[in-house]
């Protein structure tokens, strides 16, 4: 089910957003998977690299969807005490959305996708939480190249439960795709895509 109705949705930096050229893609809320007797149900917004969409349709006529930012806010039909949500649910909630988010990525056509560790790093609501630290593929067709991309997934607890994550180039885009003069928003490279990646997530709430 799609829709917004009666439903609380994550709060996300949206002048941080607005500034990297990022552009909402999708509002949604769904049955994102089932506890025993209990449904959970995901409020998310979804985002996308518009300003990089672009540059490469214009330099190198290639569309891909080449980073994108999530947040979900979580809720539970029928509620659940919150003492039961953070000594109980939280473990198997973090278990559930990384296998949810790994699927969303193998969707999506990415390959060789996987997880490959975790990093406990400050997010949301300043405390150190686990993040579940991605790698996969982008295969090319015109031009035959393949765009290695690391990807992060979060689950913390702050009067809620709160799911954030995305997904980058590993490389400069205009190097990848052999550009001789690509203009600056494709010359960026790993390290400024992954901080930028995690400061959107540490300011969803």
């Amino acid at each position: 089910m799609t829709g917004s109705e009666s439903v609380s949705f994550p709060t996300v930096p949206r002048d941080r957003l607005d500034a990297g050229g990022w552009v909402q893609s999708g509002k949604t809320v769904e049955t994102v998977f089932e506890l025993p007797g209990v449904s959970v149900r995901g409020a998310t917004l979804q985002y996308r690299d518009d300003a990089t969409s672009t540059a490469i349709a214009e330099t190198a006529a290639v569309e891909a969807t080449w980073r994108f930012f999530f947040a979900t806010a979580l809720s539970f039909e029928p509620e659940v005490p919150p003492t039961a949500s953070r000594a109980f649910l939280l473990p198997v909630v973090r278990a559930r959305a990384t296998d949810r988010f790994r699927s969303t990525l193998q969707e999506s056509g990415l390959t060789d996708v996987e997880r490959v560790r975790t990093e406990r790093r400050r997010i949301g609501y300043e405390k150190r939480v686990p993040l579940s630290r991605f790698e996969a593929a982008l295969e090319l067709e015109t031009p035959a190249v393949t765009v290695p991309l690391g990807g992060w997934l979060g689950v913390w607890y702050d009067d809620g439960f709160l799911v954030s994550g995305g997904a980058y180039p590993e490389r400069p885009i205009g190097a990848v795709l052999g550009l001789d003069d690509p203009p600056p928003v494709l010359q960026r490279d790993v390290v400024t895509y992954r901080r930028e990646l995690l400061e959107l997530m540490r300011d969803v709430s």
